[in-house]
């Protein structure tokens, strides 16, 4: 069986690394051949590292995503936004979709998940990674009977693989790792970090990403002489060794799906001070193995405390390795994906 992963997204970020984890996962399966495909760019070395067969989609649109449908001629489409299960639903494949996110508010975002509905037919399977992102999608109701939630898993000996494959030695409290972009809320997070620095002057904290706000954030380090206490270490294609340099993970999120680094961080036994948005909300039981707090003076407090406790962070961290093993089941994860593949060729 080959099946083809359709993005259009040429970066390396959540979904992405999602993708690549289905692949290295499933990679082992007799029988089975994985290609990626999306728009060239960042993504390109990420994929090699891991070993990934990658073509690029050389125009973004319904031809260019034929095109390279055409010439992988796979048995099955896995797409992973809405405009590429949209292009893909034309090409005439079996196909499987794939929701990463819950983003559901606004007009313009109606009318995309409207059409995004209207092509669902053409979708044998749809995986949601969160319960949130299905029933907060407005038509849920009308694809009950082809979905499923399939929450994203963790491989900790790979992830501890890629720990071991970075030389260079780290040390922080903080660490954010993601896309500086609106979902992420950078104003909000560097907010957070300057008052914190603050309260704790000897703080050090890593922001690990790239993105539409990575001018801003960049600026705003310099602008409030946050040099000493905020490394921007820009995009890094294995921040793993950085996540496990750190005490806590913080994220500032409008709206999420199930965040890759939010697994990887737990998975590593680090606490998670975070906003309350969808599937963070499943990840983290408040005051056990993290905080989830909807003000920013509290984002401050729980980070400040966190950092400074070390007897409250030693509980909060074999916490979240407790909190963490269901999100380890590879096995589960395989059979559910392998599972909806099977169901498109029926």
């Amino acid at each position: 069986m080959k099946v083809l992963h359709v993005l259009q997204s040429n970066r390396f970020s959540g979904a992405e690394n999602v993708v690549c984890q289905i692949i290295k996962m499933m990679q082992d399966e007799p029988g089975m051949e994985f290609v990626y495909a999306s728009r060239d760019g960042q993504i390109r070395e990420a994929l090699k590292e891991r070993g990934i067969a990658f073509e690029p989609i050389k125009e973004w649109s319904k031809e260019g995503v034929k095109a390279v449908v055409d010439k992988v001629n796979p048995d099955v489409i896995h797409a992973h936004d809405r405009g590429a299960c949209v292009f893909s639903a034309s090409c005439g494949k079996p196909m499987v979709a794939h929701m990463h996110v819950n983003n559901n508010k606004g007009f313009k975002t109606y009318l995309k998940n409207r059409l995004w509905k209207n092509k669902s037919k053409k979708y044998s399977h749809i995986f949601w990674v969160s319960e949130s992102s299905f029933t907060g999608f407005p038509f849920h109701k009308a694809l009950k009977d082809k979905s499923s939630v399939l929450y994203n898993v963790i491989s900790r000996e790979d992830l501890l693989r890629r720990v071991q494959l970075d030389e260079k030695e780290y040390d922080y409290d903080i660490a954010y790792v993601g896309r500086l972009t609106y979902q992420k809320h950078p104003e909000r997070l560097m907010k957070v970090l300057s008052e914190v620095v603050e309260k704790k002057p000897d703080i050090k904290v890593a922001i690990v990403g790239n993105g539409d706000y990575a001018d801003y954030v960049s600026g705003y380090i310099k602008e409030a002489k946050l040099e000493k206490n905020v490394d921007y270490l820009g995009y890094m294609n294995n921040p793993a060794k950085v996540l496990a340099s750190s005490k806590i993970l913080i994220m500032t999120s409008r709206f999420e799906g199930t965040p890759m680094v939010a697994l990887e961080a737990q998975t590593l036994g680090l606490p998670i001070v975070s906003t309350p948005v969808d599937g963070l909300c499943d990840l983290i039981v408040s005051g056990e193995n993290g905080y989830l707090e909807s003000e920013d003076e509290k984002l401050v407090e729980r980070c400040v405390e966190l950092t400074t406790n070390a007897d409250k962070l030693a509980e909060f961290k074999k916490k979240s390795l407790e909190k963490i093993a269901p999100y380890n089941d590879v096995v589960g994860f395989k059979k559910a994906i392998k599972e909806g593949y099977e169901r498109a060729l029926k």
